[in-house]
């Protein structure tokens, strides 16, 4: 019966692996959860929102690339800097401090910049847009700057 029980195991194991069935996300209850080209092909239906789509992902890339390295030199110097603190050297802990003190800053920035240009909010900012209601001024103020050094035309 341990027999047959262990071949019949080995049997479904190697079927199951063979017809592995591509998993796809399921976005139904949050819509926003997609791709820079999922956006495009939903949401892209005029020069605008193409527009605004890749301003956002362009600054959400910018955004995600600078942050790890913000957190990294704000880490590195941090901890040099709680260890000459705990140390007692002054010069050290001053030379360190004025270094990890404003990079802790930048990460902090960092990290509210990127929940300003989250997916849910273009989400947000597209269904605002389809349905009439115009940008806010510092949005229109971005997109045109984007468009101008994008070299992109409505």
């Amino acid at each position: 019966m341990k027999i047959l029980l262990s071949v019949f195991l080995v049997i479904s194991s190697f079927t199951n692996s063979q017809a592995a069935i591509p998993i796809v996300p399921d976005t139904s209850h949050k819509p926003w959860r997609i791709n820079q080209k999922q956006f495009l092909d939903r949401s892209g239906k005029d020069d605008t929102s193409r527009a605004l789509i890749k301003y956002w992902f362009y600054n959400r890339t910018t955004g995600w690339m600078i942050t790890p390295l913000a957190g990294l030199a704000a880490s590195i110097f941090g901890a040099g800097f709680i260890y000459a603190l705990s140390r007692g050297d002054g010069v050290a802990t001053l030379g360190l401090g004025i270094f990890a003190i404003p990079l802790f800053i930048i990460l902090a920035v960092c990290i509210i910049f990127l929940s300003r240009f989250s997916k849910k909010k273009l989400y947000k900012q597209l269904l605002n847009y389809q349905s009439g209601k115009p940008f806010s001024k510092k949005l229109q103020k971005g997109l045109a700057s984007f468009m101008k050094r994008k070299k992109l035309s409505l």
